[in-house]
């Protein structure tokens, strides 16, 4: 909500034109929050009859579908602001350059945490095989993935700021594109 008080994040959703986009995203929501309300389509869950003085509900768990809808509306806030930002080439290009960044931050802090602190994360020992990299993430395989997928990212950016502060030839700058 902070970003669409400025007047360039407006003018920029407007140009994006998402509103069938919206209105299904509210549909969507809608139908998740009757879930929670006996009124639903299909009435309440019949598990609700062997449970005594409970919020009868369309859904089973309740607090379950409520931690799903926030996921769902931070997914909408996150596509929402990708779109805001997408909507300006050079934007773009400066959000991915700093995500590139923070995510070289993160790698770089992994490696010197785990050279530093092999058993240790976060003052706590670690739950997972401390002699593999897997920085704060449960698993190795998915650290090695995040990774692999920014150094790659990275390596591109690198490659594409090179062609273009050397003059390079259009044939050299479809290459890249293609990329």
């Amino acid at each position: 909500a902070l970003i669409l008080t400025s007047d360039w994040a407006r003018h920029a959703l407007e140009r994006a034109r998402l509103r069938w986009i919206g209105l299904t995203f509210v549909f969507v929501l809608l139908a998740g929050t009757l879930s929670l309300t006996p009124f639903a389509l299909g009435g309440v869950h019949p598990v609700w009859a062997w449970v005594e003085r409970a919020r009868a509900s369309a859904s089973i768990d309740p607090y379950l579908t409520l931690v799903e809808l926030i996921k769902l509306t931070s997914l909408g806030a996150i596509f929402l602001i990708g779109a805001i930002l997408g909507t300006d080439d050079d934007r773009a290009k400066s959000l991915i350059r700093w995500l590139l960044r923070l995510g070289l931050a993160y790698c770089l802090w992994a490696f010197i945490d785990k050279v530093t602190n092999p058993t240790i994360l976060f003052g706590g020992p670690r739950l997972f095989d401390p002699s593999r990299l897997s920085a704060s993430l449960v698993s190795a395989n998915s650290a090695a993935t995040l990774f692999g997928a920014l150094t790659l990212l990275n390596l591109i950016d690198l490659d594409r700021r090179g062609y273009s502060a050397r003059g390079a030839t259009k044939t050299q700058r479809t290459v890249v594109r293609r990329l």
